[in-house]
């Protein structure tokens, strides 16, 4: 179990310590062990209520652990994808966008799943609906 606790403290070198880390995982080895009867087997919601049970303080690198595996991709084929329509979307819309149309725009983009479902009638409706110069402009839809 060690040799894995220093890979894993390898890969993330900034962001954990391996001494606290082996000792709140034997803490909370331990804590776990101790609710559980010899006949049951270990569920995610008995490391969850041990760690509760601690508290975040007292194992403050194991709840770092867990933070830092719940954000990695598993695949980095999404931020791949991210990067060349931002390249993409740069290039042909440089001179006219402010950061955070970008933003907007990206993140549309990438989620073109989602926004592909939106009903755009009801947007352009509520959009008109917002003020009178605006139905003048762009009329009824």
């Amino acid at each position: 179990m060690s040799r894995t606790i220093h890979s894993i403290v390898e890969h993330f070198h900034a962001d954990l310590d391996e001494r606290k880390l082996t000792l709140h995982l034997s803490l909370l080895q331990d804590i776990v062990k101790d609710s559980l009867d010899s006949t049951d087997n270990l569920q995610l919601t008995d490391v969850i209520t041990a760690v509760k049970k601690l508290g975040p303080r007292l194992c403050s690198e194991v709840v770092k652990l867990i933070g830092l595996l719940l954000v990695i991709p598993a695949t980095p084929a999404t931020a791949e994808r991210s990067f060349s329509a931002l390249r993409r979307l740069k290039t042909y819309l440089r001179t006219s966008m402010t950061q955070q149309r970008l933003n907007n725009l990206l993140v549309s983009h990438v989620h073109r799943e989602e926004t592909d479902a939106i009903d755009m009638i009801s947007v352009a409706q509520q959009f008109i609906a917002k003020g009178d110069n605006r139905y003048t402009i762009f009329g009824q839809f």
